[in-house]
């Protein structure tokens, strides 16, 4: 049987000595991975990652649930349902994944608080910024739908604010237990928790690729605007990526990386920042913002470690 002991160092930066908590201590619980050499977990995860993204390229470019919904929800609930059902089949359960219930409340108001923090501080520099330009912005809050260019217009009100939060939760749960709670406590038995990290972060940027790749193949983009869009956009997914994955190894939970996931998106299908030209568009701020949350990472990890202690 492969124990935690079986598992590679980890760098000082992304957590303590290997085996030290339960989420990413894949050891397995079940007959079904007896005998097994350690790399069968880091084959399974990509193969459930494959699974998932062969569903995500389907309903991007045939089915199109984003269309109906406003959200690509049929991909998220199908491929959430994956991970939970592995997770229960392989008698890891929920738990080893990240999904703890321990300290609920607090991780949950860490990932809000975090992401609120985050936030401001990016429409403030947004803000400054297009003021030094002479823009004259203002700061406007209403329910928006976005592209990978430019916000849409929208409908205000209850049903849709609903609408917003519960796909945006959804989105948030299944990529999170997907690239944080699966691939990364899988990789772990293989690599480094560092290393790992960033892989699945690398991976999480390429998840994205798919937006701008649709915009080409309807004419809503030339070649070279769609490359320097999925650039940009994966440079952007994978920054999200690796700090969300901090998140989830010092914390030990993957509740603080969902609910600092979905209020970020939430908040960018609200607020916004105007301009006589209209919204300001959401290149600028999401690269402001990852730049931030990546800068603040010393300190969330100093604050981990206090509410560890």
């Amino acid at each position: 049987m492969l124990t935690a002991g079986g598992m590679k160092g980890s760098g000082a930066w992304c957590g303590a000595s290997r085996g030290a908590w339960t989420p990413l201590t894949m050891r397995p619980v079940s007959d079904r991975f007896e005998n097994r050499d350690s790399t069968l977990f880091a084959r399974t995860a990509m193969l459930i990652l494959a699974l998932c993204f062969g569903l995500r390229i389907a309903d991007v470019f045939l089915i199109r649930s984003d269309e109906w919904f406003g959200e690509l929800i049929l991909s998220k609930v199908v491929g959430l349902s994956i991970v939970i059902a592995y997770a229960i089949w392989s008698g890891h359960g929920l738990d080893r994944i990240g999904f703890r219930k321990t300290s609920f409340t607090s991780v949950i108001w860490i990932g809000f608080g975090l992401t609120a923090a985050v936030m401001a501080a990016t429409f403030l520099v947004q803000f400054l910024f297009l003021r030094a330009q002479g823009a004259d912005p203002n700061f406007s809050v209403g329910i928006q739908g976005f592209t990978l260019a430019q916000q849409a217009e929208g409908q205000n009100g209850f049903l849709p604010f609903t609408r917003i939060l519960v796909f945006n939760l959804v989105n948030a749960t299944m990529e999170e237990s997907l690239f944080r709670g699966l691939l990364l406590t899988h990789l772990v038995v293989t690599m480094s928790r560092m290393r790992a990290n960033v892989v699945q972060a690398l991976l999480f940027g390429l998840w994205h690729i798919v937006w701008p790749l649709r915009a080409f193949y309807d004419g809503e983009m030339a070649l070279g605007a769609a490359m320097s869009y999925g650039a940009g956009y994966m440079l952007v997914a994978t920054m999200m990526g690796f700090a969300w994955g901090c998140f989830f190894i010092w914390f030990r939970s993957l509740w603080v990386g969902i609910f600092a996931h979905a209020f970020q998106n939430i908040a960018l299908n609200v607020f916004q920042i105007t301009t006589a030209a209209g919204a300001s568009g959401l290149a600028l701020f999401t690269t402001l913002e990852a730049l931030v949350f990546v800068a603040l990472l010393p300190l969330v990890f100093g604050l981990s470690k206090r509410w560890r202690g």
